[in-house]
């Protein structure tokens, strides 16, 4: 992913967005709700930690019954990408969620170097996706255990009954 040109962040809950296109890829974290993202004909069922990187040029809409937020980014290049539909999911401690809101707040506060950063943070992100779509899939809870396992290991009052039950 290159070429940043901007990123939003739906603050408040929204039940339909109507279709539109672009003149660049849109990429949409989903972070709440569960709807249908219409990308052309295609219908794409999302749910929170559901990312969708849609094309230049072809319309697409959302629609969420109850609501929805996401974050959305549009960026000129999508690397080693084919123009067609591309769907990610995040892992269980949404590792992606965090990478992308970090972007946003550097790409909106424009500190020095700001550009340099949140571009080297979205690729971040890619990168993670990238992985998470070549993994098989795991069972929630292994891939719990597995990440409480890893941010715990220099913990010495570690225990294996308070890992479990969590």
């Amino acid at each position: 992913m290159r070429n940043l040109y901007s990123i939003g962040y739906m603050d408040a809950e929204t039940y339909r967005f109507q279709a539109h296109r672009h003149d660049h890829w849109e990429i949409s974290y989903y972070f709440q709700g569960n709807g249908i993202s219409t990308v052309g004909d295609r219908e794409i069922p999302f749910q929170p930690g559901v990312i969708i990187c849609q094309p230049p040029e072809i319309p697409h809409a959302e629609y969420a019954e109850n609501g929805y937020r996401n974050i959305y980014f549009s960026i000129g290049v999508m690397d080693g990408a084919p123009d067609k539909v591309q769907i990610y999911k995040d892992n269980e401690t949404r590792i992606i969620y965090h990478q992308l809101m970090q972007t946003h707040a550097e790409f909106h506060m424009r500190r020095k170097n700001w550009r340099s950063i949140s571009e080297s943070l979205l690729q971040t992100a890619y990168q993670y996706m990238l992985s998470f779509s070549q993994e098989g899939i795991t069972n929630p809870y292994v891939e719990l255990l597995q990440n409480l396992l890893v941010s715990n290991l220099s913990n010495r009052s570690l225990s294996i009954d308070r890992l479990m039950r969590e």
